[in-house]
């Protein structure tokens, strides 16, 4: 339970923090990988710890630099039927994330990869504005204290 609950966090690092603070994709993060996979690069910087049940142990900061990178399959058919949402799912390896944070290695379990990258374009929620949004995240995520 520690380790799914671990990585709800980091989906919610990546969606919150990680893809705003990267911006937009460069050719210098792109990482050479298969043919019709592709690697970005990930250098982000802490804005905001929320860790009520100390599952970090106040390992991790603001102002931590949180570095890693994702693969994910180019060739993924879309699941979603909505015009203006395509929803990818890459579940072979090496597809994944792999984040390192504070004194933590959080990545994609390779025994059960789970991968879904959702993109929104000019999608209306309720009465809110059209809104354009990069969502990625790995389900099936585990961690290891690094060691020193």
């Amino acid at each position: 339970m520690k380790n799914k609950i671990i990585g709800i966090v980091v989906c919610m690092l990546m969606i919150v923090t990680v893809l705003p603070a990267a911006g937009a994709v460069n050719v210098q993060n792109v990482l050479p990988v298969a043919s019709g996979l592709i690697g970005i690069k990930i250098v982000a910087t802490v804005t905001m710890v929320t860790d009520s049940n100390n599952l970090l142990g106040g390992a991790i900061h603001v102002n931590d630099t949180i570095t890693g990178k994702y693969i994910y399959n180019s060739g993924a058919p879309d699941i979603e039927p909505d015009p203006n949402i395509g929803a990818y799912l890459s579940t072979t390896s090496p597809c994944g994330i792999e984040l390192k944070a504070g004194d933590f290695v959080f990545k994609t379990d390779p025994s059960d990869i789970d991968l879904g990258i959702a993109i929104w374009n000019d999608y209306v929620i309720d009465e809110y504005p059209p809104t354009d949004e990069f969502v990625l995240c790995s389900l099936n995520i585990y961690h290891s204290q690094m060691e020193c």
